[in-house]
């Protein structure tokens, strides 16, 4: 035999210290004897050719360890090489990442991706990024979506987002004869100016008495958004929002879409409405996806931040019409959305490209804007710190949160702990009043 081992049985310890002790004159042999060493070691170690070969290289080899430490290998110890490429993206950025995430408003890792490229300036001259290694800034900026999903993977594991809707039935009555029915397949939006609209009710586990609702409009091309709070759902507040909204979107409207609510439904607003010169169409009944796009800002823009309780005191007025006004600036600004750019046909499948930015930015793209408001809305942009935004929306819903336990703590005399402390800006409001 051309190889020498120790006697007795042959564990794995016993297996790596015969390869180790011909190491040294396997370097040192002709092709053919290092063939038959191979062979008889094969039999004897019960190891594949090529696993026995990497051990006879890798014996007395000069190596890095994981922590930088340069090793001289041996292979009768278990080896800690660090196999593959080495990480680009460690776990040291995901400290900043969960900050312009918790920033952000805890959005998906498409949009966040898309919200850091749109506001990088801003978010690098903020305090918290002066003492972070330029080499960081340059991984973070350079990221993909899919490096955010992974590195935040664990951290999204501690947020549950409730995906329970209150379903309303519409009210029929002889107006809607006059409105003619769009569903979601005949629609074709081409231009900026075109509005869903609807209401949130904020009234708790019961529709029983006066409570507040949430006008949310939304313009399909753009997705620029408008949220206005109602005292209830008398047609004179629906007629009041829906004119302060017109009167300050950054662009024409020309088409009101609406489901069957009779707060949309009625004399009232269809004139309203054709006076102004636009026209109108309505939902099928039942059908919520006709109408899917304000449905999606009900929940991202109203719910996740009010939750599912009954409002209905002015001091919870006063400070929910500041709060959405608060919500309103930070998704139209600085928040990116999703949507379909083009439908194409690749390897005779049909394939949709999607485009992400935010409705400040597609309106800036339009040409149905006029300059000037295009000026206005820059201007207005770089007049509105978010970090400040956000501050002001935690204190105002520590408010909110206090006036509603006050509220019920009045109605029953008990002494309530109104410590909001430990209160958190993803807070679904929904422990007493939970869709069930």
């Amino acid at each position: 035999m051309t190889i020498t081992f120790p006697e007795g049985e042959f564990n794995m310890e016993q297996k790596r210290k015969i390869v180790k002790k011909n190491a040294a004159r396997y370097k040192r042999m002709r092709k053919k004897e290092k063939g038959k060493m191979l062979t008889e070691l094969e039999e004897i170690t019960k190891y594949s050719r090529k696993y026995i070969i990497t051990l006879l290289n890798l014996e007395n080899k000069i190596i890095y360890s994981k922590k930088g430490i340069r090793v001289k290998v041996d292979i009768s110890k278990t080896l800690e090489i660090e196999r593959g490429r080495k990480k680009k993206y460690g776990k040291e950025l995901i400290t900043h990442l969960k900050m312009i995430w918790s920033l952000s408003g805890f959005i998906s890792s498409v949009h966040l991706k898309a919200f850091i490229d749109e506001n990088w300036e801003w978010i690098v001259d903020s305090e918290y990024f002066e003492n972070v290694e330029e080499e960081e800034k340059r991984l973070i900026r350079e990221m993909s979506s899919s490096t955010i999903e992974r590195l935040l993977r664990e951290e999204k594991k501690k947020y549950k987002i409730l995906s329970k809707y209150k379903s309303r039935k519409a009210r029929r009555n002889h107006i809607k004869k006059q409105i003619k029915i769009e569903s979601f397949y005949d629609r074709r939006v081409e231009r900026v100016g075109y509005m869903e609209i609807d209401l949130v009710s904020h009234s708790g586990n019961s529709g029983k008495g006066e409570f507040f609702y949430t006008l949310t409009s939304v313009d399909v091309k753009t997705d620029w958004t408008s949220l206005r709070l109602l005292r209830n759902k008398a047609r004179v507040w629906t007629h009041q929002a829906l004119s302060d909204i017109f009167q300050k979107i950054p662009y024409v409207p020309y088409h009101i879409h609406s489901d069957n609510g009779s707060e949309f439904i009625n004399d009232h607003i269809i004139s309203f409405i054709r006076e102004n010169g636009l026209s109108q169409t309505r939902s099928r009944a039942y059908r919520k996806n006709d109408n899917a796009l304000v449905e999606a800002k009900n929940w991202t823009m109203v719910r996740t931040y009010t939750g599912y309780r009954r409002y209905n005191t002015d001091e919870e007025f006063e400070i929910l019409s500041e709060l959405l006004h608060i919500i309103e600036l930070k998704h139209n600004l600085f928040i990116p959305t999703i949507k379909v750019k083009r439908v194409e046909e690749r390897e005779g499948k049909m394939r949709k490209v999607y485009e992400t930015k935010t409705p400040f930015k597609r309106l800036l793209e339009a040409s149905e804007v006029d300059k000037n408001r295009k000026t206005e809305l820059i201007m207005l942009k770089k007049s509105v710190n978010l970090y400040e935004l956000n501050e002001r929306m935690r204190m105002l819903l520590r408010r909110l949160d206090r006036a509603y336990s006050k509220k019920f703590s009045e109605m029953s005399g008990l002494n309530i702990d109104l410590n909001t402390d430990n209160f958190e800006l993803n807070n679904k409001n929904n422990s007493d009043s939970e869709v069930r």
